[in-house]
């Protein structure tokens, strides 16, 4: 179907839906506000395993002097869990938690620009980093076999506990001699997957790790005081008032109108005919130039022309385009819609 350009008419503007405003607003400002808290916990549980002490006041150590922790009490109680869990590869929670902040941010940024929403689901990299730490905790349980000083389970956590008496109760069902063999092969192959999970997770987001989120990376640069010219100050001009938005009134169907003139028969004359070009080439039969019938031409389905106009006026409002088709003029070729 051909169409004319659209002859210019009234226009509405339509009444934006203020429920999808408000929860497209609450949603951002959730989004926002979970990547701030995100970074906020980074660098709380940062500052708190910097400063944990051993006679700080916790779940495994009973004391009632003063909390050395810069984070206090409650700082003092979450060191002491990461490192009872983990030990030092608890450092690792740090950059997840980077990540996870830095995955709401750019979800906020997609819906501001209208970009469609990336790969989101927050919970793989968790489950990924955590089995990635559980492994090199066992590592580092299986390499230092004494107590770890002023940490509360070692050096691998309580987790690497676990991990290295599970490996040495495998390798104690095999021969004497196969067993420290065995013990370095599984301590080798944990360390090498873990390390290669950890990459995984972070890789991700690598590219984006030592950059600023896109609205501080966009924000203009100072320029320098000396090239600054004179300028001296404008006054500020008064604010137009936003044009009000009309009712919007129900809409009429478009007014379809039949074609005036059929279209134009061609006539053949006698010296448009080819004539024999080789002798023995058979021409085609003169029937296929008959006239067509007069009654031969179709019938315009109305239905389907309103449901065009319908169509074509949501095609319009996605390219923020309001208006109304109140007119289908048709033609033997050319159907043309009046907005």
């Amino acid at each position: 179907m051909a169409t004319q350009p659209l002859a210019s008419g009234r226009r509405r503007v339509a009444k934006p839906n203020w429920r999808a405003v408000l929860r497209r607003s609450l949603r951002r400002a959730g989004e926002l506000s979970g990547a701030a808290l995100l970074f906020a916990a980074m660098i709380y549980l940062a500052l708190a395993l910097v400063s944990y002490h051993q006679t700080d006041p916790s779940i495994s150590t009973a004391a009632g002097g003063e909390v050395q922790n810069w984070m206090g009490p409650a700082g003092a109680w979450v060191s002491e869990r990461a490192l009872f869990l983990f030990g030092p590869v608890s450092v690792l929670l740090l950059p997840l938690l980077y990540v996870l902040a830095r995955k709401l941010w750019r979800l906020a940024e997609e819906e501001d620009e209208g970009l469609e929403a990336s790969d989101q689901r927050w919970w793989r990299p968790i489950g990924v980093l955590i089995f990635a730490m559980a492994l090199l905790s066992t590592v580092l349980s299986l390499t230092f076999t004494q107590p770890g000083g002023s940490l509360p389970a070692s050096m691998g956590g309580i987790t690497g506990l676990l991990g290295a008496k599970a490996i040495h109760a495998f390798a104690g069902l095999l021969p004497e001699a196969a067993q420290g063999w065995t013990i370095l092969g599984v301590a080798l192959v944990c360390l090498v997957s873990g390390a290669v999970l950890a990459g995984r997770v972070f890789a991700i987001e690598w590219a984006m790790l030592l950059t600023l989120p896109g609205r501080l990376r966009g924000a203009p640069k100072l320029p320098v005081p000396s090239s600054l010219p004179f300028v001296p100050a404008r006054e500020k001009k008064p604010k137009e008032a936003r044009p009000t938005v009309a009712e919007e009134a129900p809409r009429k169907p478009p007014e379809i109108v039949d074609p005036t003139k059929p279209a134009k028969q061609a006539q053949l004359s006698a010296r448009s005919r080819q004539g024999d070009l080789f002798d023995e080439y058979e021409l085609p039969e003169l029937e296929l130039l008959a006239e067509p019938l007069p009654n031969s031409q179709k019938k315009i389905d109305k239905l389907s022309l309103e449901r065009n106009a319908r169509l074509l006026e949501t095609v319009l409002d996605d390219f923020n385009v309001k208006g109304e088709i109140t007119a289908v003029r048709t033609g033997p070729v050319v159907t043309m819609y009046e907005l």
